[in-house]
């Protein structure tokens, strides 16, 4: 997911990096649901980016069926931190 964001423009090449760096903090499941992000300021624009699989993938210690990758662009932290 993160390769095909960079690959439309929409972050730095660094994101996947960053995101991983993200997750080995703590990770970002919450029950069946992963909102991977990163701490760092490498989004060009903000998206979601959004992927659901039938069948449950590992994400930690846990197992997901849906990822919703988001990236916020500096200008709308912020925002994004109201939300």
């Amino acid at each position: 997911m993160a390769e095909d964001v960079i690959h439309l423009g929409y972050a730095s090449d660094s994101l996947s990096g960053d995101m991983h760096t993200r997750e080995n903090m703590s990770s970002t499941a919450f029950g069946n649901v992963a909102v991977p992000h990163s701490l760092s300021k490498n989004t060009k624009t903000s998206f979601i980016s959004v992927a659901i699989s039938e069948q449950a993938l590992p994400w930690g210690n846990s197992e997901v069926n849906i990822i919703a990758m988001i990236g916020v662009n500096e200008d709308f932290r912020k925002l994004f931190a109201e939300l």
